[in-house]
């Protein structure tokens, strides 16, 4: 029986999710005509991790691209957005990881974080 090769080496294109939109709400009070605003702020977007796991044998599972999703926008009564699914991405333990930034040209940036 033929093993699967050893992948030892992967690149991968990462985007977290942005943050949902706020709701600019008035709340509904009868008398004074004067209302204060009660709109939510939109949820946070999610996150992408790279996490070491004992269970993994090697690079082969990584795929191509890692999306996060966007936050849910804020509504009336003060109603917060929800808050997006972080995306993990399971790597061997000794990984190495390397990240840097790509600009709307095409550019790489290694990212100070």
């Amino acid at each position: 029986r033929a093993s699967k090769p050893f992948v030892d080496a992967a690149s991968a294109l990462v985007q977290g999710g942005d943050g949902g939109r706020g709701s600019l709400a008035l709340a509904k009070r009868g008398g004074s005509g004067m209302s204060p605003p009660d709109g939510g702020n939109g949820g946070k977007g999610g996150g992408v991790y790279v996490e070491a796991a004992a269970g993994v044998r090697d690079l082969s599972g990584i795929t191509a691209l890692y999306r996060a999703d966007n936050g849910g926008h804020g509504g009336g009564d003060g109603m917060y957005g929800r808050r997006a699914k972080d995306v993990v991405i399971q790597v061997p333990l000794g990984t190495w990881a390397e990240v840097y930034r790509v600009d709307d040209d095409g550019d790489k940036s290694w990212d100070d974080a």
